[in-house]
Parts: structure tokens; C-alpha cells; sequence
């Protein structure tokens, strides 16, 4: 009775917390844009989410959430994660935080890069993490599109750990600095990527594979579909050109 692309959404964060509970992992980092579309938001994606995220504080795992620019309305500061405030921590200003020991940087979507610059300035050297949700300019959207805004990669000081939302390519710009990209595919601008979500444990990145549905483009042959199992792409989303 659900949205099989809610469903796809939801399977995935089901895998995160099973994989969290086996390895006792204590934090989930969410790095923002939950929701796409900022201005209008259906109620029951609102309460599919809240329900997966209330299932992982009540295994044990505290949540983060970081405020992405499609979390945001088109104007001032009001957000849509509002309502996850009496789950989960909801960073939508820049704000510094200590868990277990380790110090976390949480810089939500700032319309401004300067103002992303100036809290990395003032307390990057103070944090063992950043959290951030922006855009890097060196970084290609895809081969040979330069984003053309956000911050510069040396902006980010040296030595610090990096995770960054906005991006959906999965890649690592420098060492300790990682865009995670999307938990799923989004568009046909995904073809061809796989998919991943982040574990950190003890100076350790590892990336697993998500599972959920690929944007797949086929061309169309005669010689070519005589070896084909059409039943290969079961669950994804198709193209015949």
C-alpha cells in the first residue's frame, strides 16, 4: 500500500540499522536533503521517514540530521525536519557538538558559501569531524561539469575528517574528505553509478553498496538481445533507446 520508491527508501535505511545494530555502532549521520521537493511535502513520506528514524533511536542509535538546501523553504529559515526534533538531533545552524569524546562540526546548507568558509575558519581546527552540506567548486557534477560554486577544497583545513552532503556522485576529493553522495538513485543522471552509505569506525572508511533500483539505459540490437535476460533488470528503472 506504499510507494515502491518510499519502499525502496525505507529498505535501505532498514539495511543501515541492521548492519549498525550487528557492528554496535552508536551514530547515524544523515547529511541532508531527506525530502526533495521543499515546497511541498506528502504526509506519508513524512511518516514513513519518522517512523524508520524512531526505529533507530529505539535500537540504541542516536541521529543526526543536517538540514540540506531541499529540506529548506524557498525563503528565510524554516525547514521540514522540524518535526524530527523529538527524535533526533537536527543541526540547521552551524553548530558544534561532542559525542562519546569526538568532536563534530555540523555545517547545514548555507545559501552563502562565505558563511561556510568562516565557520570552518573559526572552528575546523577545533573538530575532529566536519558534517557539511555544500558544494565544492574543483568538483566535476559529472565528467568535465565543474559545480562552479560552494567553497574551495582549501577551505577545508588539512587533517580533518570530511563527510559532505549535496553532491549525489559518491567520491573521494582528498584524503579524510568524502563526498557520501545519494542513498539512491535520483535520476537518469545517476546512470552508471553505484550507490553507497558510509561507515567510520576508528579511522576506518567503508563504503557499502546500496541496494535499491538503477537507472539503466539499453540500446537497442538485434545480436544483443538474443543474449539478453530481460529478467536481469527486474526492479529497475529501464530505458530502450
Amino acid at each position: 500500500g506504499i510507494n515502491q520508491r518510499l519502499s525502496d527508501v525505507a529498505n535501505e535505511l532498514k539495511r543501515i540499522r541492521q548492519l549498525a545494530k550487528e557492528k554496535k555502532i552508536n551514530y547515524l549521520f544523515i547529511l541532508g536533503d531527506i525530502f526533495q521537493d521543499r515546497n511541498r511535502l506528502d504526509i506519508v513520506v513524512l511518516n514513513i521517514i519518522h517512523r524508520e528514524i524512531w526505529r533507530f533511536v529505539k535500537a540504541g542509535i542516536k541521529v543526526i540530521l543536517l538540514v540540506g538546501n531541499h529540506d529548506r523553504v524557498g525563503v528565510g529559515t524554516q525547514h521540514a525536519l522540524e518535526v524530527f526534533k523529538d527524535l533526533a538531533v537536527v543541526a540547521d545552524k552551524p553548530t558544534r557538538y561532542d559525542f562519546s569524546g569526538t568532536k563534530v562540526l555540523a555545517i547545514p546548507f548555507m545559501p552563502e558559501p562565505k558563511d561556510v568558509v568562516k565557520e570552518l575558519k573559526q572552528y575546523g581546527s577545533k573538530a575532529d569531524f566536519v558534517i557539511m552540506h555544500t558544494g565544492i567548486k574543483s568538483v566535476e557534477l559529472q565528467p568535465g561539469v565543474p559545480w562552479g560554486e560552494g567553497i574551495r577544497l582549501k577551505d577545508i583545513p588539512k587533517g580533518l575528517w570530511a563527510f559532505i552532503g549535496h553532491q549525489h556522485r559518491h567520491m573521494r576529493v582528498r584524503k579524510r574528505v568524502y563526498f557520501v553522495g545519494s542513498l539512491l538513485h535520483c535520476d537518469w543522471g545517476d546512470e552508471g553509478q553505484q550507490k553507497y552509505f558510509a561507515e567510520w569506525d576508528n579511522g576506518k572508511v567503508r563504503f557499502h553498496e546500496a541496494q535499491g533500483p538503477h537507472f539503466i539505459r539499453l540500446r537497442w540490437k538485434e545480436k544483443y538481445w538474443k543474449h539478453t535476460n530481460l529478467e536481469d533488470f527486474s526492479g529497475h528503472f529501464v530505458k530502450i533507446d
